[in-house]
């Protein structure tokens, strides 16, 4: 029994650590802590959708995570998944404008990833690291796509107001 409690105490001291751990590179963003680079991510697409919610599909993420078995690996490469390509793919109506890469806490960047970047930036092409919410938002400003003083009237703006109602033809005599 005693060799249980044991073993209990120190799982729960390494998930403490693991924690603990996870909290080295927290972010917080509008009061929200972000501590992962899918809380990051999750945060971009949110505030995409609310700045521009006639254009979410000119955001779009790549799903080049690896995880799975070998032969999901194996299936997803025989379709085209492409090692190096960045996270997401950022669309002017539809046309592509620049490609943004989203790393977290001292995450760097893979050899195919730089040599993409390489590539891109020898064509002219948008790329971007982006390891905070404020580098997202100064990166889609750099790029013509974002302008603070216009887009955040959006985003405070109040819902169209309905007619008023006439509560004398609710409560008609």
């Amino acid at each position: 029994m005693a060799r249980q409690q044991n073993n209990i105490w120190k799982r729960i001291q390494q998930a403490e650590g693991k924690a603990l751990a996870g909290l080295k590179h927290v972010q917080f963003v509008n009061g929200r802590a972000v501590n992962s680079e899918d809380d990051l991510c999750a945060f971009m697409v949110q505030w995409w959708d609310q700045i521009w919610p006639d254009r979410k599909q000119d955001l779009i993420h790549i799903p080049n995570e690896g995880s799975g078995s070998k032969k999901r690996g194996a299936d997803l490469k025989k379709i085209g998944v492409r090692s190096g390509v960045p996270d997401y793919i950022v669309c002017k109506n539809g046309q592509p404008v620049g490609w943004i890469e989203v790393k977290f806490g001292n995450n760097t960047l893979e050899a195919s990833q730089k040599e993409f970047r390489d590539r891109c930036k020898q064509n002219g092409v948008y790329w971007a690291e982006v390891r905070s919410f404020d580098q997202f938002k100064q990166t889609l400003q750099k790029w013509g796509l974002y302008d603070p003083e216009i887009d955040k009237l959006k985003f405070f703006q109040l819902p169209k107001q309905q007619n008023p109602i006439d509560i004398r033809k609710i409560f008609k005599r």
